[in-house]
């Protein structure tokens, strides 16, 4: 049976105020009841149980997450003492899994992405799992485009890609351009990255020590803490100084562009990423005035296609058009559509 290791060391920059260090998009209840990574734990139960879903994050927001999710065992919670993206959090999480669970396969899920068709996701899941089991390949989810999008990462396949069947990958695209990203649309054998990953434990260690020696090196030296059943703060505090050397790269980057053994399952499960606000648009229903209105009362006088989320404040809104005014604990956030990756800006 395989385990899941749930990533959930983001702040969700581009979602300021409304998410932040302490308190970050994944353990916010933007669209149900439900925060986002309760909602990732729930959707993927019926393929993994509890005791096999593991949570990758950091000590700010390591309290909040045992507190939403009192059915994980609370070892099962990964305290990384510095973030140094995401191929030392895979391989940190991998080794710290496979100490209790050896030689099975490991689900690699974003905690905060929003997943619409949770039935095919699973039937997805299961199929990528047994696909790494049996050949030895690292799986990875794309989804299928509706939309020539320049902010994701692609994938590239031989021939055009029938969804939920196994494919060997051709290649990663970077983020493209507009006119590159119309092409890719128009050719039915790209699809976005996911960042969703499914692989034999075994296999991804293999990996790591063949292409990133210097991140093999360091979690060698560090299997040692682990074998010792340290757990929570006490394996983050014993570990940090070995995390300062880990370089700051992606699993993408790192393992995932290079590997010869990738597949891909394509996939149509009303995926969105909720990388911003202007997510909100995909998601929620729009007013007459083509404004999107979350807890606020607002009165608009030639004013459309904004999108604002107040908690419960009254707010007027006059002779203006595609901003977003957002509001969260005393800070508040207007700016314009087009500038929201803008946001990132503020932590600098």
């Amino acid at each position: 049976m395989a385990c899941a290791l749930i990533m959930a060391g983001g702040c969700g920059q581009r979602l300021w105020p409304l998410s932040t260090k302490t308190h970050p998009k994944q353990l916010l209840s933007l669209f149900s009841e439900k925060s986002m990574i309760w909602e990732t734990v729930d959707r993927i139960k019926e393929v993994i149980p509890y005791e096999r879903i593991f949570i990758g994050t950091n000590a700010l927001q390591a309290g909040s997450i045992i507190e939403q999710l009192p059915m994980l065992p609370q070892d099962n919670i990964i305290i990384e003492p510095i973030f140094k993206d995401t191929a030392a959090a895979i391989g940190y999480g991998s080794l710290y899994i496979s100490n209790r669970y050896p030689h099975t396969q490991l689900v690699v899920l974003p905690s905060d992405h929003l997943i619409k068709d949770g039935d095919t996701f699973c039937e997805v899941l299961r199929k990528g799992i047994a696909e790494a089991k049996l050949n030895n390949t690292i799986v990875t989810l794309g989804i299928q485009p509706n939309r020539a999008e320049t902010s994701f990462g692609y994938i590239e396949v031989g021939l055009e890609a029938e969804v939920n069947k196994v494919w060997k990958t051709k290649c990663f695209c970077e983020k493209p351009d507009q006119v590159t990203a119309n092409n890719y649309m128009k050719s039915g054998r790209h699809l976005w990255n996911s960042g969703m990953y499914i692989f034999n434990l075994d296999d991804i260690m293999k990996e790591i020590a063949r292409y990133m020696p210097n991140h093999f090196a360091i979690l060698t030296t560090i299997k040692q803490y682990i074998d010792k059943d340290l757990t929570g703060i006490a394996l983050a505090e014993a570990t940090q100084y070995l995390f300062e050397h880990f370089d700051r790269i992606s699993i993408d980057y790192g393992i995932m562009e290079q590997v010869k053994n990738l597949r891909v399952i394509p996939c149509d499960i009303g995926w969105n990423d909720v990388g911003s606000f202007n997510a909100f648009e995909e998601v929620f229903d729009k007013n007459e005035n083509g404004s999107i209105i979350c807890k606020a009362s607002v009165k608009e006088i030639n004013a459309y296609n904004n999108i604002v989320y107040l908690e419960e404040d009254e707010v007027a809104l006059i002779g203006v058009e595609n901003l977003v005014v957002v509001k969260s604990e005393g800070k508040l956030l207007i700016c314009h559509k087009n500038a929201i990756q803008d946001i990132k800006k503020i932590f600098q």
